[in-house]
C-alpha cells in the first residue's frame, strides 16, 4: 500500500526552512508478508529501491545508516541520509572504506576507531539530512490492529509488516542543497517543473508577444515542457 500526503508535528521550533516544520509530506508504504523471510525480503527491496530514487532525483552524496526505530517500533531500521556539513541535523559514524554508517544514536563505534564492519577502515563523524526510513515493523501493529490472512491449512495468521517513508517535502530542500551553482538552484531535470521557460521582457510589444507564442508553440509541438511567462 502506497500514499503521499500532508501530516502535521506540534514542533516545538521550526527551523531550517523545509527541512523541520510544522506542517509536511510524506509518502509512505507499507508491505505484508506471510512470514519474518517474506517480511525481510521487502525491507531489502525497498533497501535497495531507495538509493535508485534519491540518485534520479539528484541526490549524488547518500549513506544509508543503521538507525534507532524510534516511536514506531519494530527491529532493524535504516535511514537514508543526504550528506549536508552544513545544515545536516544527524550526526552519523560512518567508515571510510566500506558502505557501513550508523546514527550515533545506535553507532557502538568511536570516532577513529576501526570499523567492525571491514575490518579496514577507520570511523569518522559526517552529518546528514534524513530523507527516508524504513523499517521492519515485525507484527506489532497487525496484531494490535488485527491484521491478518487465512494460511492453506485455512488458519488466521497474523502479516509481517514493513514500513517504508520519504519525506518529500524536506527532500526539496535536500535536492537544493545538492544542485546549485553562483546562480542560485539548478533543478535536476526529472525533478524540474518546466524543461523550458520562456520570458519575452515586454510582453505588450507586438513582436516579442508573437515570437514568444511562436516560440511555445513548437516546444508544444515538439513535446518540450514549457511555461510562457504571458505577465504584462
Amino acid at each position: 500500500l502506497h500514499q503521499i500526503g500532508p501530516k502535521f508535528r506540534d514542533e516545538i521550533r521550526p527551523r531550517l526552512g523545509l527541512l523541520r516544520g510544522r506542517e509536511f509530506y510524506m509518502s509512505d508504504a507499507y508491505s505484508f508478508d506471510r512470514d519474518e523471510e517474506g517480511m525481510r525480503a521487502s525491507f531489502e527491496k525497498m533497501k535497495e529501491l531507495y538509493p535508485r530514487i534519491y540518485e534520479r532525483l539528484g541526490i549524488h552524496k547518500l549513506k544509508a545508516v543503521e538507525a534507532d526505530s524510534g516511536d514506531i517500533g519494530g527491529k532493524g531500521s535504516v535511514e537514508f541520509m543526504a550528506l549536508n556539513d552544513e545544515v545536516g541535523e544527524d550526526l552519523l559514524i560512518a567508515c571510510d572504506e566500506c558502505s557501513y554508517g550508523a546514527n550515533t544514536e545506535v553507532s557502538a563505534g568511536d570516532v577513529g576507531g576501526v570499523c567492525h564492519e571491514c575490518k579496514v577502515g577507520t570511523f569518522q563523524e559526517i552529518r546528514g539530512i534524513e530523507i527516508g526510513h524504513v523499517f521492519q515493523l515485525q507484527q506489532t501493529y497487525s496484531k494490535s490492529m488485527g491484521v491478518t490472512f487465512r494460511d492453506e491449512h485455512d488458519t488466521e495468521q497474523f502479516a509481517w509488516m514493513g514500513c517504508y517513508g520519504i519525506g518529500t517535502s524536506r527532500l526539496i530542500q535536500a535536492i537544493v542543497d545538492q544542485n546549485y551553482d553562483d546562480d542560485g538552484i539548478v533543478w535536476p531535470a526529472s525533478v524540474a517543473p518546466m524543461t523550458a521557460h520562456i520570458v519575452p521582457v515586454n510582453w505588450k510589444d507586438e513582436t516579442q508577444r508573437l515570437l514568444a507564442e511562436e516560440l511555445y508553440g513548437a516546444c508544444q509541438e515538439a513535446s518540450i515542457r514549457t511555461m510562457l511567462d504571458d505577465r504584462d
